[in-house]
């Protein structure tokens, strides 16, 4: 029975190690040799053991004929560390593409229906979130403003007509309920502190989409892991989608 068993746990064994081997086979070449600009580049993987987390990549052509190399090795051997490095190649090929299409979906649909559900069962909410204090049947967009409670308005606003008629009703003429008409015993307990939180939200949302836009477009034309500068503004985004939530 012991004998049987081991013999089970062996074979169990092989076939995850040929798994590993074949995704890591997969995700970096085994073999190759580029030329570039009178640049002969050549490497090869040959594993010492079963599976390792040995990993190298080339990344070309980038601007100004330079050649990007990658590589890394993750600490320990056999099938968890293949695994490991399989993850890593993976963020450096996908997180951006994943990052265009996390930040579109959560603008639309989900955002967006998130706030059809507030005017739909809180519009005194909705129209304190967005800044509305007028009944309007073209009701603007507010991009930036600051409440003023005493006057009931906006200062400074800057807005886009019709817009927030439109993204609520699908037509720039759907009446949006301001909320002077709203009963005060309605009204959130915080309007400037709703309205600037919500803001701040959609502000870095929308900074999201342009910077993932921005990284994607560069990783396609094959220049981003040569943009400084795309790169930087990916490291300092990390910290904001937790503002934003």
């Amino acid at each position: 029975a012991r004998l049987h068993a081991s013999a089970l746990e062996k074979e169990r064994y092989d076939r995850e190690v040929k798994l590993a081997q074949g995704v890591q086979r997969q995700l970096q070449p085994e073999r190759m040799t580029l030329r570039e600009n009178g640049l002969h580049v050549a490497g090869m993987n040959e594993l010492c053991e079963d599976a390792t987390g040995d990993y190298y990549d080339v990344l070309s052509p980038l601007p100004e004929g330079r050649i990007g190399i990658a590589i890394g090795d993750v600490s320990g051997h056999g099938l968890q560390a293949a695994l490991v490095m399989a993850e890593a190649r993976a963020f450096l090929r996908v997180s951006v593409p994943a990052g265009l299409a996390g930040a579109l979906l959560l603008a639309f649909p989900t955002g967006d229906g998130q706030a059809k559900l507030v005017y739909e069962h809180q519009p005194a909410t909705f129209a304190a979130m967005e800044g509305h204090f007028e009944t309007s049947p073209r009701a603007p967009l507010v991009l930036i403003g600051q409440p003023d409670m005493g006057r009931l308005e906006l200062d400074n606003p800057l807005h886009v007509p019709g817009m927030l008629s439109f993204l609520t009703h699908y037509r720039f003429t759907g009446e949006i309920k301001g909320l002077r008409d709203f009963p005060r015993e309605e009204w959130p307990d915080n309007v400037p502190l709703l309205y600037y939180a919500y803001h701040i939200m959609a502000g870095l949302g929308t900074i999201f989409i342009a910077a993932m836009a921005l990284a994607a477009w560069k990783l396609w034309r094959g220049t981003l892991h040569a943009s400084r500068r795309v790169l930087w503004l990916l490291l300092l985004l990390v910290p904001f989608p937790y503002i934003a939530n």
